[in-house]
């Protein structure tokens, strides 16, 4: 039997209210009792008691986590696409190593959605639009035969050749600008 924290009636193990106050007991601490719910409730872990016969520090069969590597904060990527024209400006977006492709994430996945910089009345992006490619530190674009073309910094690139970028260049997917930030 389990005993309610608030009015001390008996309940049983399993009981997911009070029997007398009608006190949600879901939450509640159930001390050396297994059961199995049908909704999820908080388990609260008290930390077990040192013993005598117990080392206070021993050899552990996992491996720990190194403060100098758990205390820093997770690597920012090298290279970024700010907006500077569409609908969201000043958005960021990270550009990671390998390929990273633009477009319309409606039916397919893409790395960066320009769904929100667009109205929805004239979109101008393909669902895969171009290709941006972090590789060794270097950054290439490729457009990706789109309806409406890829443009860096004014000019059109031509469909599956490659361009190198750098800090600074504009990229132009219909009415979105996008530049490339370190």
């Amino acid at each position: 039997m389990f005993l309610c924290p608030h009015c001390q009636a008996e309940n049983l193990p399993d009981a997911l209210a009070c029997v007398e106050c009608e006190a949600d007991l879901a939450a509640d601490f159930h001390e050396d009792v297994p059961t199995q719910r049908t909704r999820p409730r908080l388990l609260l872990l008290r930390p077990a008691a040192k013993s005598a016969a117990c080392p206070a520090e021993g050899p552990t069969d996992y491996p720990t986590a190194s403060p100098t590597n758990s205390d820093l904060p997770p690597a920012r990527p090298p290279f970024r696409l700010k907006v500077l024209r569409g609908l969201r400006v000043s958005a960021e977006y990270p550009l990671y190593d390998g390929a990273n492709l633009i477009g319309r994430g409606d039916d397919r996945p893409v790395d960066i959605d320009l769904r929100d910089q667009e109205p929805r009345e004239r979109v101008w992006a393909s669902r895969h639009h171009a290709v941006v490619t972090l590789e060794a530190g270097t950054l290439t674009v490729e457009d990706l035969n789109s309806t409406n073309g890829t443009y860096v910094n004014r000019h059109r690139l031509l469909p599956g050749s490659k361009r190198p970028l750098k800090a600074d260049d504009v990229i132009q997917i219909g009415t979105t600008q996008l530049k490339v930030t370190e």
